[in-house]
């Protein structure tokens, strides 16, 4: 395996070529659902290349493979015995960002969200880097472009919890091997929240810091779910109606998917309505993106309905399980975060190492995006704060790096 070199890098991602939209796809035929490995490519490196400075590459870590019957196997040592075949590779897709002009002072490991993926980071992955920190922001299994593979999960609700965390989890832990990062600050946004925090209190040794951005699943679910009064009608229909999609098990992506050549139209509405401050080109770039996020095929965005019920409350939630940790530990919320920030409070009258609860003006759940040069601020200044545990960088090593599997 090589080792990643920490001097300056191209512009652009050494690990796959420049695209047009164009490449890889069939234009000229009609397609159901306009979308393609090479598209979901250039829209990734359109988005990031438009507002990254630094240097950055992506990088295609193997880190296990499925077997014939379909099941996967996630590899527990750096070094697996033999590498699996191209079609049966398993591959978490990450995007690296290293410092430019200043010295490297740690690692920083960021997770994104529900249907997100690394994209949605394009406000934060240069300010991050340039204060010293190597950023490294993965797609979770199933997501963005890592590996869409099975997510082929059992009826019973404990045991559908575990396998989706194991299902996450697993992946990641062979992620974190195969690159030798040994100590780091893992961030995680909503979803990404709640499996960083369940990731740290299985893998403590690995964590320095944690940082869970309007994470999902804290309190545990109220007896009647109630819409905050301050919600206009127009808004209580639209949440009203996602919480009839989710009781029945069906996802947005599905819907996208469902709606064929309507899709990147109902995407870039969804995106214009909940990125209003977005300009015209960011929005453009964005929907783009995310169009493909969801329209790429069905994975694990069904672990949505094993970890969380309605309203985003976690069947297990972190509030009985989060004093395990013992990592210093930063919340952030928006200020019109519809994720209450409240049991975050409580928690923190419990636990010393929760250093603090931040409410970022001007911004909701998007917080790293809808203010993203507070939020960068804050993670810097967390991430960077002298501890009696020095930052412990490790080398970094990976698999090949080319174009992953969707």
């Amino acid at each position: 395996m090589a080792t990643v070199a920490t001097s300056p890098l191209p512009h652009h991602s050494q690990s796959e070529p420049a695209l047009s939209h164009t490449e890889g796809s069939s234009d000229w035929l009609p397609r159901w659902r306009p979308t393609s490995h090479n598209e979901f490519q250039f829209a990734e490196c359109s988005l990031l290349n438009t507002f990254l400075r630094n240097p950055w590459r992506t990088e295609r870590v193997v880190v296990g493979h499925l077997d014939e019957a379909g099941q996967a196997h996630f590899y527990h040592s750096e070094v697996a015995s033999a590498a699996p075949p191209e079609e049966h590779a398993i591959v978490l897709h990450t995007v690296v960002v290293e410092p430019k002009d200043k010295a490297l002072r740690g690692d920083l490991v960021m997770c994104h969200g529900y249907g997100a993926g690394v994209g949605f980071w394009y406000r934060n992955l240069d300010e991050l880097a340039d204060s010293g920190l190597r950023v490294f922001a993965i797609d979770w299994l199933g997501m963005g472009r890592s590996s869409r593979i099975p997510f082929l999960a059992p009826e019973e609700t404990d045991e559908r919890v575990d396998y989706a965390e194991d299902f996450f989890l697993h992946s990641f832990e062979a992620w974190r091997r195969k690159l030798s990062l040994e100590r780091f600050v893992l961030l995680g946004h909503s979803l990404g929240g709640y499996l960083a925090c369940r990731y740290t209190e299985r893998h403590p040794a690995h964590v320095l810091k944690l940082i869970l951005a309007s994470p999902a699943g804290v309190p545990p679910p109220p007896e009647k779910l109630m819409l905050p009064s301050h919600y206009s009608a127009g808004r209580r229909l639209f949440v009203k109606c996602l919480l009839y999609v989710w009781s029945w098990r069906l996802t947005p992506q599905t819907l996208v998917r469902a709606a064929g050549p309507l899709g990147p139209s109902l995407v870039g509405r969804f995106a214009r309505m909940r990125f209003p401050l977005l300009s015209e080109q960011e929005l453009a770039l964005v929907s783009q993106y995310l169009y493909h996020t969801c329209a790429s095929n069905a994975s694990s965005e069904h672990a949505l309905h094993c970890l969380l019920a309605p309203g985003a409350y976690a069947f297990r939630p972190l509030c009985h399980t989060i004093e395990a940790v013992t990592a210093p530990i930063l919340f952030l919320y928006g200020e019109s975060d519809w994720m209450n920030y409240r049991p975050a409070e409580e928690l923190r009258s419990k636990m010393p190492n929760i250093i603090d609860v931040v409410r970022i003006p001007d911004s909701g759940h998007h917080l790293y995006m809808e203010n993203a040069s507070l939020f960068n601020s804050e993670i810097s200044k967390f991430a960077l704060t002298s501890e009696p545990t020095p930052l412990l960088l490790a080398p970094c090593t990976t698999a090949q790096s080319t174009q992953p599997l969707l």
